[in-house]
């Protein structure tokens, strides 16, 4: 095994950026023949600097038909690396052309971190690390994971997939695991909300059976909150009631539920700024989302940037 390894990292001191650039080019534009296109190469060229690559990982990278060529494993895990790199060079060109040493840092989060988390921690930069810029990019927790992976974001804050979650998607995400630090941040209580003029407004304790007779905006249907209520009603003996509309973003949430008889389930933390707008109430049963986490590439532990960012971030969490 230590010598398959040692002969692996003496056939990758021959890779070049060209080599890395033609995979990430064939993956993203679907062939060989756009690839070389768009990187000014001759096809035989290319042809030949993919022989090269397949050499040194041991092995064919796509499946060849008909039909064109199909991504292997080996390939996919590859690519994304190839896309940190790229990126990561491309951010170190930009730094070394600037006259001034400013940092890029693109972080991907999920809404409700954005409006509260993420929100206290750009101003806490704005003083401490002034030539710090910033990139957010919001998404779902499992869109965030995937961008990560490909090498677009540098950092993600979101939750992770849970291992009840089932499809290829999330497979792929539980898979990447192992490739990245993970820090937990804070766990996200749930509470119920109603519009302020809502028959259960004043309501000290809420049934199964209550909520059950009502009208919801959901969240997900593939979400953990959702798979908690689902079992909540079921071992209460009752049936999971009909979404009237179904939301992910908390913010929208709590907006449509101020303005109509819906029934919902948001963070607590979140709710709390809102409370004009809607009542608070405590769900039967205690009902905590998966926790939010911290998640970078390994590749990124030694970059000083990202490693300030994560301790912004934690002291921030942590407030």
């Amino acid at each position: 095994m230590n010598h398959e390894l040692d002969k692996l990292r003496g056939s990758i001191g021959k890779l070049q950026i060209r080599h890395l650039s033609l995979l990430a080019a064939i993956m993203d534009h679907g062939s060989v023949r756009r690839a070389a296109a768009k990187l000014y190469l001759s096809q035989p060229g290319a042809s030949r600097m993919i022989n090269e690559l397949e050499a040194v990982f041991g092995g064919p990278l796509f499946i060849r038909s008909a039909r064109g060529m199909t991504a292997n494993h080996r390939a996919q895990v590859l690519y994304r690396s190839s896309k940190a790199i790229l990126r990561e060079l491309t951010t170190a060109e930009h730094e070394i052309a600037s006259e001034s040493p400013r940092r890029t840092i693109v972080v991907g989060a999920l809404p409700v971190v954005i409006v509260e988390l993420l929100a206290r921690v750009i101003g806490a930069l704005e003083h401490d690390q002034p030539n710090t810029v910033i990139k957010v990019r919001p998404g779902t927790s499992f869109e965030l994971f995937q961008r990560l992976a490909d090498g677009d974001l540098d950092c993600v804050i979101a939750r992770l997939p849970q291992s009840q979650m089932q499809g290829e998607g999330y497979e792929t995400i539980r898979g990447l695991l192992p490739g990245l630090d993970v820090e937990v941040l804070y766990d996200e209580p749930q509470c119920l909300i109603v519009g302020r003029h809502h028959a259960l407004a004043n309501a000290r304790r809420v049934t199964w059976r209550a909520m059950a007779q009502e009208r919801w905006l959901r969240p997900p249907s593939e979400g953990f909150v959702h798979r908690v209520l689902s079992d909540g009603f079921s071992a209460a003996g009752y049936r999971m009631p009909q979404a009237s509309v179904e939301c992910e973003n908390f913010m929208y949430a709590i907006h449509i539920v101020a303005t109509t008889n819906l029934l919902a389930v948001v963070p607590r933390r979140e709710a709390n700024k809102f409370r004009e707008m809607v009542a608070l109430l405590p769900l039967p049963a205690k009902i905590t989302a998966a926790p939010i986490v911290f998640a970078s590439r390994k590749l990124s532990a030694a970059d000083e940037t990202i490693a300030s960012f994560r301790e912004s971030v934690r002291s921030n969490a942590s407030a």
